[in-house]
């Protein structure tokens, strides 16, 4: 008997010292776009705390902070992202616990040149739907394209004008209009495709026109999946002119006020999985305004590692981009936003939104135009009760035009807001709002922090070392747009309030002038971001002008223009 106790004591302690050790399931992983890297680091049997992120480049000595990764209790992850990095590079990360658990894991960032094994030269002009079947593969690029550029009008006969049906496909320099449903579709399972530098228009026409509350016509974009649930893989939408659909979607005001508007999107991906990056394209209308810009439903679809930046979008009666469902690791930045009800939704209709999401340096501006009516005024950011996850809203700048010409109200009123939100941090955020209106508004169930933003009359919830106050911008910069493409500047004076009253963000703001970062998008004495098509390629640089009036944020026409004004 003496043994056999024994025996189950020397068995217990066993057991006891391995429920004791950490069960950690798995090395972090990292997942790459051009500009990112996204980390995830399963911690079961792990504790809740912080995760401190170092990286380098390869072969350099010398660690730069990052930022910390945000733990999931839920799923007992880490998860969070590296940004503003450079392509084709590979990169050391060090990872480190409250626990002092340590690891060290790299990952290269996308090359921005991808190997073409097969040209497949268009007509100048076809009438036909392009369909394509045969796939490249990973080196061998399968290429469609014209020198001199080809056309599809569809004349209001075919649904598409290309429909992908492949891998490792690249269109290039593809103008299509004139389509019944989507201008490009994306089949489902079609991985590995690049759409770049083409011109789309006038798609939808086989929809009914003046949407109404409740239509389904919101399944319809320039360029869009083929079915929700796609799961389609590494896709880049770049370069592109998407503008003026066939028809406008409907208003808040109609067919009466309150009504959901409800039309084309210029780029609606419903549940996508894998990696995705919309970057430098040109969204407009005229006229026929959107329903939203570039459209994520509102599901329980997980969006992992998506870059959406350098975007010029225009003229939506809903939202900019609506980024809504289990979002891991997505990065909004440097996008110029004008003419939209909110410039960001992260409203999920689901209750299990992953996280994180992190919006950052863009500017959004709501100008004078007619149609708006006075039910429910927008904002930059609207988010929600069942919006779980970390929402890191950092260094945007928000400008509201007063309204003139006697227009009952104009879009994006407030700043950032939704009752009940849950785990959004905002800072260094410039939120110039209408007067008595909020700038964050609304209510936090848990997790919230608003520090070191500069905003004008009202909050709702408490700003910690805020500054309330008007922003002064130097009439000497301007947004040098022309063609719905160019350089946004909006620093401030270095006398306005704002100006070093930012605090700093390891990797969001990795450099700034004075004794500390300036609230807003753009540091004093920087040059601006580029946007559209043309960003950051010199042999094509806008030249005229639309200006901001020194202390004011409102935007006066100079020789360029701006559509929907």
């Amino acid at each position: 008997m003496g043994r056999q106790h024994t025996v189950k004591k020397f068995i217990a302690v066993i057991i006891i010292c391995l429920c004791s050790v950490p069960l950690y399931a798995a090395d972090p992983v990292v997942v790459a776009t051009f500009e990112s890297l996204g980390i995830t680091w399963d911690r079961t049997g792990g504790e809740d705390g912080l995760c401190h992120v170092e990286y380098r480049v390869n072969g350099e000595e010398d660690w730069i902070d990052g930022h910390d990764l945000w733990w999931d209790s839920d799923d007992s992850e880490y998860r969070g992202s590296i940004v503003l990095l450079e392509p084709d590079t590979q990169y050391d990360i060090r990872l480190t616990t409250d626990g002092d658990q340590d690891d060290t894991v790299s990952g290269t960032t996308w090359s921005e040149t991808f190997n073409v094994g097969t040209t497949v030269e268009l007509d100048a002009s076809s009438n036909s739907k392009l369909s394509i079947s045969t796939s490249g593969s990973a080196g061998n690029y399968r290429l469609y394209t014209r020198t001199g550029g080809a056309t599809i009008d569809g004349n209001d006969s075919i649904d598409h004008g290309i429909f992908i049906d492949a891998n490792y496909i690249i269109i290039r320099g593809v103008t299509i209009r004139e389509t019944t449903s989507d201008a490009i579709s994306i089949g489902q399972g079609a991985h590995d495709i690049i759409i770049e530098d083409c011109d789309i228009s006038a798609w939808g026409s086989g929809l009914p026109a003046g949407g109404t509350s409740g239509s389904s016509w919101a399944d319809n974009g320039g360029i869009a999946t083929e079915l929700w649930d796609g799961n389609n893989d590494r896709v880049i939408i770049q370069r592109n002119r998407i503008h003026d659909p066939y028809d406008d979607a409907n208003s808040w005001c109609e067919p009466e006020s309150g009504s959901h508007p409800y039309g084309p999107s210029a780029i609606n991906i419903p549940e996508v999985d894998g990696q995705w990056v919309i970057r430098y394209n040109s969204i407009y209308s005229a006229a026929t305004f959107f329903e939203d810009a570039i459209m994520y439903a509102e599901t329980g679809n997980t969006h992992n590692n998506h870059d959406i930046y350098g975007n010029y979008i225009q003229g939506f009666w809903d939202d900019g981009i609506q980024i809504e469902g289990d979002n891991e690791n997505i990065r909004i930045w440097n996008n110029f936003i004008v003419n939209t009800h909110h410039a960001f939704a992260m409203a999920s209709g689901e209750d299990d939104e992953a996280g994180p999401l992190y919006v950052f340096n863009n500017v959004a501006v709501s100008t004078e135009f007619d149609g708006w009516c006075g039910y429910n005024p927008g904002g930059l950011v609207k988010t929600g009760s069942s919006a779980n996850g970390a929402k890191y809203i950092y260094n945007n700048t928000m400008l509201y035009d007063a309204p003139q010409g006697g227009y009952d109200a104009l879009g994006m009123h407030h700043g950032i807001g939704q009752n009940n939100m849950l785990e959004l941090i905002s800072k260094n955020n410039i939120l110039q709002t209408a007067s008595g209106q909020d700038a964050i508004a609304g209510t936090c169930a848990s997790g919230c922090s608003h520090s070191y933003n500069l905003y004008y009359d009202v909050t709702d919830q408490t700003c910690t070392t805020c500054v309330h106050s008007t922003a002064t911008f130097d009439g000497s910069q301007t947004y040098d747009i022309t063609n719905q493409t160019g350089t946004v500047h909006v620093a401030l004076t270095n006398t306005s309030d704002g100006y070093d009253d930012g605090v700093a963000i390891n990797n969001f703001m990795p450099t700034y002038e004075g004794t500390a970062p300036d609230a807003g998008a753009q540091e004093y004495g920087t040059t601006g971001f580029e946007v559209g098509v043309d960003a950051y390629d010199e042999e094509e640089q806008a030249a005229a002008t639309v200006g901001i009036s020194a202390g004011s944020g409102t935007i006066s026409a100079g020789s360029g223009s701006m559509a929907g004004q």
